[in-house]
Parts: C-alpha cells; structure tokens; sequence
C-alpha cells in the first residue's frame, strides 16, 4: 500500500524504491499491533514473576527469562504471515519482565543510600541495547551478510542467530558466576501464603502513590518503548532517509542510556543528601515538565530540515525521558518499603501499559494528516504527571536498619 500521506512531489522514490510503511498503511497498523502486544507481555511477565522471583531468586529467574527470549529471537527467524510476526513478538516482549528482576536484584546487593544511581545505571545500560541493537545489527551483522551475496530477507532472519546466541551465553554465565546477594546464594524469605501475597499487590494496585508512580513511569519508560517501537520507520518514512542513517537516528535515543537515567538518578541522590526527601520530589516534578517542552520541540520538526538539527533535538528529548526514568525508580524504593518488589512489579507493568495504549491510540490514529501530530499529542499526557508528584511527599517511614543507613 501506499503512504497516502506523502505528496508525489515528495516522495524520493531512490530512497523508498518498494513501499512506504506509513500511516494508513496495513503494513504501519501491524508493526505498531506487534510493537503493543510486544509491550502487553512484557507487562504480564512482570506481574506474572513476581512471585517466581520471591521464591527462586533473582539469578534463576532472569536466566530462565534469558532463555525465553532466545526462543523469541528464534521464532522471529521463521517469521512468515502477520500471525507468527504477533507470536513471535509477543514472546520476545515477555522478556521486558527482566527490568523489575534487576531492579530487585540492585536491593539485594547494594545500599539503599546509593540506590537512585544504582536502579538507574542498570536500567539504563539495559535499554541502552535497544539503541545499540539497531545499530549493531544492521552495521555489524546485516550488512556483511548482504555483502556475502545472501538475499537482503534471508541475511535478517540469519543475523538473528547472534543475539540467540549471546541471550544463552548471557543466562548460562549469570547462573554460573554470578551471586545473588553479597554473601550468596537467595535464601527465600517468603513467610506469607500465596493469598497475602496477591493482598498485597491488590493493595498496591489501589494505592494512589503507586497507581501516580505508575502513570509517571509510563511517561517516561513507556514513552521510551514507544520510541523504540516507531522511531527507526519514522525516519525511514516521514524524514526518507536511507536504512542506515534511520537506524542511526532511531538508534541514538536508546543511546542516550549510556549516561542519561544515571543522570537522573545520580541528581535525584545528590538532592536527597542535600535537601532530604522532598529534593528528590522536586526534581522529579521539574524533570517531566522539561521532558514534555523537549517532546513538543522534536514535534515541531520536519522533514526538509537538516538531520544534525533533528538529531539534537532527538537528544534532548531522549535525556530527559531518560533522566525522569531514572529520578522515578530513586523514588520508588520510598513509597513502600517493606514492599518494594510489589510496587516495582505494579509500576513497571503499568510504563508497559501506557506504551501499548499509546501505540494503539495516538500513534494509530493521530498520525494520518501528520505524523509529527502524534508526538505532540503524546506530550500533554507528559506535563500532568509533573502534578502527580504530590501523591508521593507522604511515603512509608523506613524500616530501622535502613533508616540508619540513610540517616534518618
């Protein structure tokens, strides 16, 4: 199908020479379908684990999460019709569930005086392969394949052999290497039955600081999974650039990771040991106001400007999504303490939820006379979640030990 929003005039058939995969186009409505159920499982998975994770462990855990996603990179190589692409992408997407493992890990190895720097490098070094991956794959591994004379169809479905084999390693080194907590092994503590646990979670999915959390992080996290979802076959599309420019722009969001959530976090601890509790808060309100001007600011660009100009833009916009990605899980850690994993699980599932509803509404819908308009859109969603931080200016009192810790 054609991109019935571009002009004749405007469409640089040596760029796009087979099809544009725009708005209004079937082949746009099923990438931004695989993109959310992709999103969902990951929601599911995180919901899903949490009690797998209580009971095993964090390594065992991750590494059977690991697994499942090399069985997702293998279904992807044998992608035929539309059905097996929202298989094979919901089965990857369950993968989004190692995010909260991590971050539960992090609580068991380090102190909760330096947790906002270490929840936000973790995370952030892990989304940064998003960006990587784009890059990577098509620079590093497509193109020689193609090179070497295999068909451009069949150079992708075997260049994904390399990331399913690196995912087994990853979960084989974990479960051989690596500790649980500084003294060993994860010893389960778990003295509640199944049905107080679900209670708990119940309470955290009414509790308006998490559900406030919760919209935030969709906000920031799911803004960045939406990104990682549209922002390679926007440029492709709307801006024509060749496959390798766009992968560079789509790719240098997810780049960002390298220091932007560390950022975040790192500001948000330096408030905290200079101002308390409410340096942290005030941060976080400014940091998504400042993440809905630069998201309004990358809307207002458009296809005729130069791509260094687009780029810093794009920059800009991805370091404060990052840096309020990192500034929410400093946060989190406060709201309930005693009960840090349930929230995690609530507000993570929750930033997937956002970025799925948002594929499925304002990218699908909005972008049909525009397909800048979306990110405009997406933006006042952004602003209010600076108002929400008022939910959290009453968190929980810390248990003893850690308020000793901190000082308090």
């Amino acid at each position: 199908e054609g991109y019935v929003g571009y002009s004749s005039e405007k469409y640089n058939a040596e760029v796009l020479p087979k099809c544009v995969c725009g708005p209004e186009t079937h082949c746009w409505r099923m990438l931004l379908l695989a993109g959310a159920l992709s999103i969902f499982s990951g929601a599911l998975g995180t919901l899903v684990l949490g009690n797998v994770l209580e009971n095993f462990g964090p390594i065992q855990t991750l590494a059977g999460v690991l697994v499942i996603a090399s069985l997702g990179l293998n279904f992807q190589m044998g992608i035929w019709d539309e059905g097996s692409l929202l298989a094979s992408s919901t089965l990857l997407g369950f993968t989004g569930s190692a995010i909260p493992i991590v971050q539960f890990w992090c609580g068991q190895m380090f102190s909760p005086s330096i947790m906002g720097t270490v929840s936000a490098t973790t995370s952030g070094w892990g989304n940064l392969g998003a960006g990587m991956a784009q890059l990577i794959m098509v620079f590093v591994v497509m193109e020689p394949l193609v090179h070497l004379g295999l068909p451009f169809d069949t150079a992708w479905r075997f260049s994904l052999i390399i990331p399913m084999l690196l995912v087994l390693e990853c979960s084989r080194s974990i479960t051989n290497w690596c500790s649980d907590t500084p003294v060993g092994r994860y010893r389960s503590r778990v003295t509640t039955t199944p049905l107080q646990r679900h209670m708990v979670l119940l309470r955290c999915l009414i509790d308006p600081r998490v559900l406030a959390l919760g919209y935030q992080y969709a906000c920031c996290f799911g803004v960045e999974l939406v990104m990682n979802t549209i922002l390679t076959t926007h440029f492709r599309t709307y801006f024509q650039m060749d496959l390798e420019l766009a992968c560079v722009m789509g790719g240098s969001f997810g780049l960002v990771n390298l220091f932007g959530r560390s950022l975040g976090g790192w500001v948000s601890d330096r408030l905290f040991a200079l101002f308390g509790f409410k340096g942290r808060l005030w941060f976080h309100a400014g940091i998504f106001i400042f993440e809905a001007i630069a998201m309004v600011t990358f809307s207002k660009e458009h296809s005729d400007q130069p791509w260094e100009l687009v780029l810093s833009t794009l920059v800009v916009f991805s370091l404060s999504v990052q840096m309020a990605e990192g500034s929410t899980f400093a946060i989190l850690p406060r709201i309930m303490p005693t009960r840090t994993l349930a929230v995690e699980r609530v507000v993570s599932a929750l930033g997937n939820i956002g970025a799925a509803v948002a594929l499925l509404t304002i990218y699908k819908f909005y972008g049909k006379s525009d397909p800048m308009h979306p990110f405009e859109i997406h933006a006042y969603f952004v602003c209010p979640a600076s108002l929400l931080t008022i939910f959290c200016v009453c968190p929980d009192p810390l248990p003893k030990e850690e308020a000793d810790m901190e000082g308090e």
